[in-house]
């Protein structure tokens, strides 16, 4: 789903702008409406059942606490800064945005 994502923000960079800024179109068929909210919530769950695992790994009540709430653990910030290391799911989003560069780890 992610790949999916990067790729959809990449191909977008290539359409010309008024196709982008295009009004939004209405789904016609619920079946797939529903799909894809499902797809959504199934993977956003997934991702808040690894931060919470991921965060018991972590020293402090404060650390775990961030690491559970954001996925990114204190020493990746203290290395890599806010957006956590290359794994970071908040810094790949904004390396397909463009808006950051990547990073190795």
């Amino acid at each position: 789903m992610r790949r999916m994502f990067a790729l959809l923000v990449g191909l977008s960079l290539l359409l010309p702008q008024s196709v982008v800024l295009a009004e939004d179109v209405p789904v016609e068929s619920v079946s797939l409406q529903q799909m894809l909210e499902a797809l959504i919530l199934r993977d956003g769950i997934k991702i808040m059942e690894n931060n919470i695992k991921a965060a018991e790994r972590e020293s402090g009540d404060i650390d775990k606490a961030i690491r559970a709430t954001l996925g990114i653990s204190i020493r990746d910030i203290k290395k890599y800064g806010l957006l956590g290391g290359p794994n970071s799911e908040m810094r790949k989003l904004f390396t397909a945005l463009g808006l950051v560069k990547r990073i190795e780890g």
